[in-house]
This record gives structure tokens, C-alpha cells and sequence, in this order.
């Protein structure tokens, strides 16, 4: 159980593996007689750059800023390869030889019970888990929101009897993605059951790049977490009195993928798919989009043979599988930086629990049903506390088990129209918006920096003239501070 990476001798044979959960990183680098493999990607550029030229991958660098993780075995360096979790590396010692080895996957395939026997399945899978974190450790974290994600571990711990520690960031523009009205049902949780809360500073420096070189030295591309911010940083590296952090990170794996929700097909197609994948995000803003969804397509088609799917006919109950190799990548950068310092794992995310949720078929998924009643199964008062994710409250209809948002006014819809609208802020924004009082202060206060760190990143790296992006007006402020930071960072290695 865990993130990690084994290396076993045996005589003169090595073998290494990463843990088949895959949300640890491990890279490897292989030239003539020279092999280097590392955990950690900037230390091994390093390492390499110093007596040999790396290339940029400009496809893999923009989808891994764009898409926020980059699918396979690629990396932002053409010579520099990932090693997934059902491969593993193979090396002689006394000769070059070299190979990427595959362990051996269970065909994809469909859970034939129905929902009452899956829900008792996953919980069982899921509390041997937690029970084997709760034996080893006694000073429990966890990371929440207001969503359903971390809900479902933190129902999980309080089954078992612990009392986490709850811990949340405060942010004050768009980079951190923070949330008043989540931070609300936060401590409603932590009042609720007698749980203590850890408030971290998560405010964005000011100019967002003020610590991007000492922060790249120090931490390398960990540093990347939400731009460069120091006092995110700083907060976990200084967490005190806390011997295991856990996430809600691949939760949403219990939810159907939303994806596909818009679209009332039975099967779809490895294309298709890379489009919706592509769709989902900011692949408008590169050029080369037409590159990148090939190697997405190619990805998802490999992925289709390894798992005994037919790439022309995907069933929308394997959807998930797809959907867990991006997230794999996606959401493991904190994590992952965590477990520098404190021992990290999203337990929702271990392998065993992971491979079974994508059995799940897609209608008892449907509205979110089979999430909801293993929370329910778990520990339902948990359900009590208003669930706030994706900008919007949602209540849960007890008779047919549906999450319904709750009902947004005309008033603030409106409202929504207006903050979107660019000429609308210019013009009236700027003077506190005195004819429109119906804007608070502090929305107001957070699109004027946020749209002061896009104005400014746009100046000082000259986004206007970059030849890789386009639209950059339009797109949103945290994925144009990480376009310019992992830019940055991999300027500094190539020197």
C-alpha cells in the first residue's frame, strides 16, 4: 500500500518497479552505456544537461501544461521516459542491456453485481485499506473540500473510529482555486464532528514569479504546485504534529465520467475519445492540436489492447479505466510533493480500490448515486453538511438518490454574465462598481489580481509573440502563470 518505486539485485540483474497505483513519478534516461533513472524529473535533467543536450518534447510541454498531466510514458524531454505502473525497468550489469518489461493486466471488465453488492464490495476493499494506515499511524490528516471527494474518505477514517485533522488553503485569486462558500462547508464539517482544522495561507506572491528561481533550485518541478507559491510550500514542509496526510484525489473515479455525460452513445471509439479529452480543457489555445490528439489517440488505443478492449468499440462502462490513466497524472503533483516531507498517499486512489470502482457500470453511477450511498454506507451524517463542488451547492434527493443543484436566481445569474464579460470589468470594476453594488468585495478584489497576474505575465514573457499559443487572452490565469513557470524551470536546466 503506498506510493513508491522497488529496485531489486539479484546477482547481476536490477529490476525496478513503481507502484501499480502509478501516481508516484519514476524517469529514466538511457544512452550508449549511460542509464540514470530518478524519481524526481529536474534532478535528473540536471544530471543529464550537464554533459548532454536534452530536446523539448513542445507536444508533451503543452499538454502537460494545458491538460495538466501528460498520458504514457512521455515527458517534456524527448530523452527522458516515464515508467508506468504495470511496466518496470530490466538491466544487466555486466552488459548494456536495457529493457522496459510489462506485468501482466487483468482484461477490463464489468461488475455483474448490482449496486447494493458493489457498494458492500467497495467499502470492504476500501476499510482494509484505511485500517492498515490507521494500525501504522496515530496523527491523521486529511486534505478537504467541501465536495464529495474527500467526503468519502473522511467518512471512511471516522468508520474507523479516527478523528482526523482537516486541513484547508485559503487563496486570493484564480491560481488557487479557493472558494469562500467551500471553506464554509469546511468548518461546518470540522464543528460538526469535533475535528480539528489547519488553515493554510495560500495566497499567490506578489509578482506571481517573485520565488520562481529559488523555489525551482530547491524543489525542482514540485515547485510548479499552483505556480510557484512559496506559502503553499513553506505550509507543508512546516506541518507539524502530523505523521500521514491523505487526499480525495481520484474520487471522482465514483462518479461517471462527465465527459460523456452530454453525449447518449452506448459505444465510442479511441478518436473519439481523444477528442472529448481534449475538448474538456484549454487545447484550443495550442496550435499543434491536431499533434497532440494523435499521441492521445495513440495512448488511449494502447491502453484499449492492454486491456482486451476493442479500440473501435468502447463501451461507455469502460469509460473509467481512460479516464483513471489521466488522472493518474493529473492529480499527483501535491501529493507527491507531500510525501517529500510526510507520508502521502490518496487512499481513494490505491490500486486495488482504484481498479475495482472502474468495474462499476455507468447507471449506478448515474447522478451520482453510487458515491453518495458509500458515503451513506460509511458514515452518513457526513451527508448532513451542504456539499459544495464545481461552483455550486448540491442537495442530495434522499427518494432517488440524485444530486440536485440548487436553484441559481436570475439575480446572480446575471451577475455571472457580467463577470465574464472582459469590457464589462474594464469599464466597470475598476471604479469598485458603484452602479452595481451587487458585487462584493471581495469577488471583486479577486478577478482585479487575477487579471493583474495575466496582464502582468503577458508583458514581462511576452505571451503576445509566443508562436506555440494562441488566444492567450482568453485563457485562464492559472494555466498561463504554468505555462510561463514550467517554462522558466526548463529554461534553467537547458543552461
Amino acid at each position: 500500500i503506498g506510493n513508491y518505486v522497488i529496485l531489486i539485485k539479484n546477482e547481476n540483474n536490477i529490476f525496478v518497479f513503481n507502484d501499480s497505483s502509478n501516481l508516484s513519478t519514476l524517469y529514466y534516461y538511457q544512452k550508449n552505456n549511460e542509464i540514470s533513472i530518478s524519481s524526481d524529473l529536474f534532478d535528473l535533467a540536471m544530471s543529464i544537461s550537464e554533459n548532454n543536450s536534452l530536446i523539448i518534447d513542445e507536444n508533451s510541454f503543452l499538454e502537460g501544461v494545458f491538460q495538466n498531466g501528460i498520458l504514457g510514458e512521455a515527458t517534456i524531454f524527448k530523452e527522458i521516459k516515464k515508467v508506468l505502473g504495470h511496466e518496470y525497468i530490466s538491466m544487466k550489469i555486466n552488459s548494456n542491456e536495457f529493457k522496459i518489461g510489462n506485468i501482466s493486466t487483468n482484461p477490463a471488465s464489468v461488475s455483474t453485481q448490482n449496486l447494493e453488492e458493489n457498494i458492500e464490495e467497495y467499502t470492504r476493499i476500501l476499510m482494509s485499506k484505511v485500517n492498515q494506515i490507521v494500525k501504522h499511524f496515530s496523527k491523521i490528516a486529511l486534505f478537504t473540500t467541501g465536495g464529495f471527494d474527500s467526503r468519502v474518505v473522511l467518512s471512511a477514517y471516522l468508520n474507523a473510529g479516527v478523528r482526523p485533522t482537516l486541513i484547508y488553503g485559503i487563496g486570493d485569486s484564480a491560481i488557487t482555486n479557493t472558494n469562500n462558500n467551500d471553506y464554509e462547508s469546511v468548518k461546518k464539517i470540522a464543528s460538526r464532528f469535533n475535528l480539528e482544522l489547519i488553515i493554510m495561507n495560500w495566497s499567490s506572491p506578489n509578482p506571481i514569479d517573485k520565488h520562481w528561481d529559488e523555489l525551482s533550485g530547491k524543489y525542482g518541478f514540485h515547485s510548479e504546485i499552483y505556480s510557484g507559491n512559496v506559502n503553499i510550500l513553506n505550509e507543508i514542509e512546516n506541518l507539524k504534529d502530523i505523521d500521514y496526510v491523505d487526499f480525495g484525489y481520484m474520487g471522482e473515479c465514483l462518479r461517471n465520467n462527465e465527459r460523456l455525460l452530454n453525449h447518449h452513445l452506448e459505444y465510442f471509439s479511441s478518436e473519439t475519445f481523444a477528442e472529448l479529452y481534449l475538448d474538456k480543457y484549454n487545447s484550443d489555445i495550442f496550435k499543434n492540436r491536431k499533434e497532440i490528439r494523435k499521441n492521445v489517440e495513440k495512448f488511449f488505443t494502447t491502453t484499449c489492447n492492454r486491456l482486451k478492449i476493442n479500440p473501435n468499440k468502447i463501451h461507455k462502462n469502460h469509460s473509467q479505466y481512460f479516464d483513471n490513466e489521466y488522472r493518474k497524472c493529473a492529480e499527483s503533483h501535491l501529493l507527491n510533493f507531500c510525501n517529500l516531507y510526510i507520508n502521502s498517499i490518496s487512499i481513494i486512489a490505491d490500486s486495488e480500490v482504484i481498479n475495482f470502482a472502474a468495474t462499476i457500470p455507468y447507471d449506478q453511477k448515474e447522478n451520482g448515486k453510487f458515491q453518495i450511498e458509500i458515503i451513506r454506507k460509511l458514515y452518513a451524517p457526513v451527508l448532513s453538511i451542504p456539499i459544495f463542488t464545481h461552483g455550486k451547492f448540491l442537495n442530495i434527493d434522499k427518494h432517488n438518490l440524485r444530486t440536485l443543484a440548487n436553484k441559481t436566481n436570475l439575480f446572480n445569474y446575471l451577475k455571472s454574465i457580467l463577470l465574464r464579460n472582459k469590457l464589462f470589468l474594464k469599464s466597470f470594476l475598476r471604479f469598485k462598481l458603484l452602479v452595481f453594488p451587487m458585487f462584493d468585495k471581495e469577488k471583486d478584489e479577486l478577478h482585479f489580481r487575477t487579471n493583474g497576474i495575466k496582464k502582468y505575465l503577458n508583458k514581462k514573457y511576452n505571451l503576445n509573440n509566443d508562436n506555440k499559443i494562441k488566444h492567450i487572452s482568453y485563457a485562464g490565469a492559472a494555466y498561463i502563470a504554468r505555462y510561463c513557470h514550467i517554462r522558466f524551470i526548463v529554461k534553467k536546466i537547458l543552461k
